[in-house]
């Protein structure tokens, strides 16, 4: 799937605007930075809901080869170039490509496809066809106080749309259980990054490759103050 010319890119003139207006940043309390990936929730938290999803046939050989994590960066990085229109199989990073042994990289590269073509297939990745603009992999840096605490929470957006008048947050998940309660933390930073890039309201998703399975994830009250109990 290639989307329309024009709609995957930065807008670096609209960044440059932002970077001359912005005010130097002091501050007279501690600041501390954690990668958002460090946010997770209690081991037994939610286990009581989980839900097994499909298995893949890849799956003993990444495990016996113990990539389900490198899989899963594989993933993305098939349906971020599928995306942007620059997708080759033969032309993966050696990063990626390099995890797999040569006999099964064929057999691994074309589980990866086939979930992406999935998703393009679904009502999300059908929205995603018709954004205005769509970022992939898009970095951040989120400000969050606690008290007179200052923490930077910092990551990647696997997928970023912006329909015109609100914006879509797309997180890719190959986790073997259906468990979003899990990843709501993340979601929540996700959405405020978002919402303070581009000024507008902003809709969070995850997206289990597995099953094709789609989760909307809210703002709630309950999922804020799990942040601050983290922070705490």
């Amino acid at each position: 799937m290639r989307l329309d010319e024009g709609k995957y890119r930065t807008d670096f003139d609209h960044l440059c605007r932002k970077y001359s207006q912005a005010e130097i940043a002091v501050w007279d309390f501690p600041v501390t930075r954690f990668p958002v990936s460090d946010i997770k929730p209690p081991v037994e938290y939610g286990k009581d809901r989980e839900v097994s999803l499909p298995e893949l046939s890849v799956d003993a050989l990444l495990k016996e080869r113990d990539q389900q994590a490198g899989f899963g960066i594989l993933c993305h990085d098939v349906i971020e170039k599928m995306i942007s229109g620059n997708y080759s199989a033969e032309d993966l990073p050696d990063s990626l490509s390099g995890r797999f042994p040569e006999e099964h990289l064929t057999e691994i590269v074309r589980e990866a496809e086939s979930l992406a073509q999935v998703f393009f297939r679904s009502s999300l990745g059908s929205i995603a066809g018709k954004a205005e603009f769509v970022e992939a992999e898009v970095p951040f840096l989120l400000a969050w106080d606690e008290g007179v605490r200052r923490v930077l929470f910092s990551g990647r957006i696997d997928l970023v749309l912006d329909l015109g008048d609100e914006c879509y947050v797309v997180d890719f998940k190959t986790d073997k259980m259906f468990l979003p309660e899990g990843h709501e933390s993340q979601m929540i930073l996700y959405m405020r990054a978002v919402r303070e890039l581009s000024g507008k309201p902003v809709r969070g998703f995850l997206y289990y490759l597995r099953g094709g399975e789609t989760k909307e994830i809210e703002e709630t009250s309950q999922g804020v103050l799990r942040i601050s109990e983290w922070i705490v």
